[in-house]
């Protein structure tokens, strides 16, 4: 049984298997415009002095070609952080656990551009909604007592990126990207994530 706690990280998930039954019939309408994939890899933050190192990423995404080489995109990702931090030094540190995560859904626009050597780069960039939560462990007494904080917010958030494609055949390529969050609100964190990915493009329904 999945708790509500648990839908954030199912949400790229659920927003994939939409998007390919979706893509595949409406290619009757719109023809070979319709693709949608899949970007899984890791993510850092910018600044670290929360102590965090390394975290997880994964997102989903359905795209429309409307133009040779412009697309409108609609992500749905997952980030966490979820690690072991050291308070304090010494004979007076602690270590405590913590934990920060961000579902987003944004929409956006990418750009791809002269072919080099079989692999398209582009750039890409989008806003939307970032729902996080983050966790703030304070020490209050060195090695005996500490206090965590926790900040669940809806916020704005935008991403900004780019990365190289390369196709392996008509219908199918593969993806390496680097993306940039920016999340304003209550949680103000700039979060670098870097990815490789699967891209699906259906095969017209005739």
């Amino acid at each position: 049984m999945i708790k509500l706690n648990d839908l954030p990280k199912a949400l790229p998930i659920f927003i994939f298997i939409l998007i390919l039954p979706t893509s595949i019939y409406a290619q009757n309408l719109f023809g070979n415009h319709l693709s949608g994939g899949v970007d899984i890899g890791f993510a850092r933050f910018t600044n670290n002095d929360n102590g965090l190192g390394t975290g997880f990423s994964i997102r989903a995404y359905g795209e429309y070609t409307f133009a040779p080489h412009l697309s409108l995109t609609l992500f749905g990702g997952y980030i966490e952080f979820d690690e072991n931090i050291t308070l304090g030094s010494g004979t007076f540190s602690t270590t405590e656990p913590t934990r920060f995560d961000e579902a987003y859904i944004t929409g956006g626009i990418r750009a791809r551009l002269v072919s080099i050597g079989g692999f398209v780069p582009y750039i890409m960039g989008g806003v939307g909604v970032y729902n996080g939560h983050k966790e703030i462990v304070t020490l209050i007494t060195p090695g005996i007592a500490d206090t965590t904080r926790t900040i669940q917010s809806n916020d704005f958030g935008f991403n900004v990126g780019g990365g190289f494609e390369y196709f392996l055949n008509k219908n199918v390529s593969l993806t390496l990207e680097v993306l940039l969050h920016s999340i304003q609100g209550d949680i103000d964190e700039e979060i670098l994530d870097i990815t490789g990915g699967l891209r699906y493009i259906p095969i017209s329904v005739k």
